[in-house]
């Protein structure tokens, strides 16, 4: 999954009012090929280290603690911002 392309870029539309080409979110923009290619790296070695259900159910709580952490990291520079 391209996480700025399908995820990112989309939410900052519906939830912070950007348009894309908005320099407040440029960065996410630019960096949407590295995105793609780091998120096929990123499901790559999963699929070769995650081989437990144990390991499957902590994977899946990083991920979404990771994903907790940068929407409250990006919404706190969004509130400060205005």
């Amino acid at each position: 999954m391209a996480l700025n392309v399908e995820v990112t870029l989309p939410a900052f539309q519906k939830h912070y009012g950007y348009k894309l080409g908005d320099p407040v979110i440029a960065f996410f923009q630019e960096h949407a090929a590295a995105d793609a290619e780091h998120s096929g790296r990123q499901l790559a070695l999963t699929a070769k280290y995650v081989n437990t259900p144990e390991l499957a159910a902590r994977a899946m709580w990083v991920a979404e603690e990771a994903c907790r952490l940068r929407w409250a990291s990006i919404t706190d520079l969004y509130q400060r911002r205005c």
